[in-house]
């Protein structure tokens, strides 16, 4: 039995934002998908599909940055094109992932554009991936965990010209791990609502509650 590391996907996934830590999340949901036996193989098939759960974990960190701040996801992904991800093996799994997801209509599916395959798939393979992280985070927390990781540091805290110390508080430290990400959001009291436009909050609950629903849902 082999196994996918994370720093073998690492050129899969691209910021959306300077100065954040969204690999830090990226790392975390790999964890997750460690720890349920998801990036494990024992054959050229499974091998291939570990890196279209990378794939899976970009599009979520685009998805909560459209929902949450006005961008644009466009899903625009190029596909890996060499082992163990090549065209074949990605033609191959198309098939046999629509197949297992309950597609019967197979024939009315196909497609020679690699990108349009590879969007397919991100789109298919979205709960397989999302369900181990919520499961394991709760939604709200997985939420706090993409929004940290994309702002890159703890919350600013709040000045109070009338207090006795006239000194502003130091400008909070970028996370530098995992590990201290995840404590954050552990012991934060937070709300979406204190952060966000009100009608981008409403829409990420939505999201987040159906464990990454597509954005038209």
């Amino acid at each position: 039995m082999s196994k996918v590391d994370f720093y073998e996907v690492s050129d899969i996934f691209s910021d959306i934002w300077c100065n954040s830590r969204e690999n830090l999340f990226r790392e975390i949901a790999w964890d997750c998908l460690d720890k349920a036996g998801m990036t494990t193989y024992e054959d050229e098939r499974t091998h291939a599909l570990i890196y279209l759960y990378a794939y899976v974990i970009q599009m979520l960190d685009e998805e909560f940055s459209t929902i949450a701040f006005d961008e644009y996801c466009a899903y625009d992904y190029e596909p890996y094109s060499s082992e163990p991800l090549t065209d074949v093996a990605l033609g191959w799994l198309y098939r046999e992932v629509l197949q297992e997801e309950g597609y019967t209509d197979i024939a009315s599916c196909f497609s020679t554009d690699e990108q349009e395959i590879l969007r397919k798939l991100i789109f298919v393979l979205r709960h397989r991936v999302a369900d181990v992280i919520f499961q394991t985070f709760g939604d709200y927390q997985t939420g706090m965990l993409l929004y940290f990781a994309i702002k890159g540091e703890p919350l600013q805290e709040e000045y109070d010209e009338y207090s006795e110390d006239p000194e502003p508080p130091d400008e909070p430290e970028p996370f530098s791990t995992k590990e201290e990400l995840i404590q954050y959001c552990e012991t934060l009291e937070f709300k979406f609502e204190d952060v966000l436009d009100f009608m981008n909050a409403v829409h990420l609950m939505h999201w987040l509650e159906c464990h990454s629903c597509a954005l038209d849902d």
